[in-house]
């Protein structure tokens, strides 16, 4: 029991000395400690190719091409309290959303590289294209290529459009 206490006093002591720790700045969490690093750009060196394939054709045909998009931007849970279904999706994103002037989605763009013939990847890919299916949202999958067919593409987007 005596253990008990000198536990309890030494918790209690510790928990005065970092709030004094944080009102003096020493711990915080909007110190200058830097943990990050910024990145040149949000897209990898594959997907900026092949952006500046897309956007000849989205250029042409008055879309917007939105690059990285979070799923949780496209999807919202319908029950608030819904975590298990919200963690499915937070962190995943898609490499292009193509939108009209009015930002109406009208197609979705996964690259597909080597990574996608992992096994966490093809779960996450299936997952992907359920959803998409599920809200009939067009998502379409592209593998990754040195050169890509134009027609293809314009196809793509004129089909779209």
């Amino acid at each position: 029991m005596k253990n008990l206490y000198i536990c309890a006093i030494l918790l209690f002591i510790l928990g005065i000395i970092v709030k004094l720790l944080n009102e003096k700045g020493v711990i915080n969490e909007n110190s200058n400690i830097k943990r990050y690093i910024i990145k040149n750009n949000p897209m990898t060196e594959t997907e900026q190719k092949f952006l500046s394939y897309l956007k000849v054709f989205t250029d042409k045909n008055n879309l917007i091409i939105i690059p990285q998009v979070q799923l949780q931007s496209i999807f919202k849970t319908i029950e608030k309290k819904d975590i298990s279904s919200f963690n499915k999706i937070k962190s995943k994103s898609i490499d292009f959303a193509i939108v009209d002037s009015n930002y109406n989605y009208k197609l979705f763009i996964e690259l597909d590289d080597y990574t996608h013939n992992r096994k966490n990847r093809i779960q996450r890919d299936i997952f992907i294209n359920n959803l998409f299916n599920t809200y009939n949202l067009k998502l379409k999958r592209i593998k990754v290529q040195n050169n890509y067919n134009l027609e293809e593409l314009e196809n793509i987007i004129t089909e779209v459009a």
